[in-house]
C-alpha cells in the first residue's frame, strides 16, 4: 500500500501517530510511506526508524519550492497543503496508485477497502467522513 503525506518539521509527531494507527488497524501488507517535504526533516532519522519499526518503508520526496513560490500562504494554509496538487510530478513514474492522507487523522478502520476502491477511468477520487449531527 502506497501512502502519501505532505508535512514539515511541525508535523513529524502527528505523522507518527497516524502511521501507528494505520499499523494497528490495517491488515498486514507492505507499506510505502512517501512524504512530500520542502527540505529534509530535522527528525528524518527518527521518522525513518519509526517506519522501520512498524515494517513500513519511508521515502522522502523533496519538493521544488519554485513550483509554489506564488501560492498564497497563511498560518492556517502553509505551503505544504499545495504539495498534493502536483504530487504526480514529484513521485516515481513507476508508482501507479497512492492514497493521500492528511497527517492529523487517526485511522480506526482498515484502509484496505478504501485503497482498493476501483477508480474506473478516473485518475483520482476523494472521500470525506461526515460527522453525525
Amino acid at each position: 500500500m502506497n501512502l502519501l503525506f505532505a508535512i514539515d518539521d511541525n508535523f513529524v509527531q502527528q505523522l507518527e501517530t497516524v502511521l501507528l494507527s494505520i499499523h494497528l488497524n490495517t491488515k498486514s501488507q507492505e507499506f510505502n510511506i512517501y512524504v512530500l517535504q520542502k527540505k529534509r526533516l530535522a527528525k528524518e532519522a527518527e521518522l525513518a526508524a519509526f517506519c522501520k519499526q512498524l515494517k513500513m518503508t519511508y521515502h522522502p520526496v523533496m519538493v521544488k519550492q519554485s513550483l509554489f513560490e506564488n501560492a498564497p500562504v497563511t498560518d492556517h494554509y502553509p505551503t505544504t497543503i499545495y504539495y498534493r496538487l502536483l504530487a504526480h510530478q514529484m513521485l516515481p513514474q513507476a508508482l501507479h496508485k497512492i492514497l493521500y492522507l492528511d497527517a492529523d487523522i487517526l485511522c480506526i478502520n482498515d484502509l484496505s477497502p478504501l485503497y482498493n476502491t476501483a477508480l474506473g477511468n478516473n485518475l483520482f477520487a476523494s472521500a470525506i467522513q461526515s460527522m453525525p449531527a
